[in-house]
């Protein structure tokens, strides 16, 4: 259960600004001519970042499988 802590606070410290940054535009320039859909890869960080949470809490709360 450690883990699952340590990889949620993981996910919050890394994918959530980031995503939130390349959703509103931004990159790094040496980045940007790679990255040119920018938008679009900041709204998929910020999906992962969004199932991360959904699938862990539960597991946290020791909730059932049912």
């Amino acid at each position: 259960m450690t883990w699952q802590w340590i990889a949620l606070a993981i996910f919050s410290l890394t994918l959530l600004p980031v995503g939130q940054a390349m959703a509103n535009g931004w990159a790094p320039r040496r980045l940007r001519s790679r990255l040119t859909p920018v938008r679009p890869r900041g709204w998929a960080l910020l999906a992962l970042y969004a199932a991360a949470p959904l699938n862990t809490l539960p597991r946290l709360a020791d909730a059932t499988s049912a």
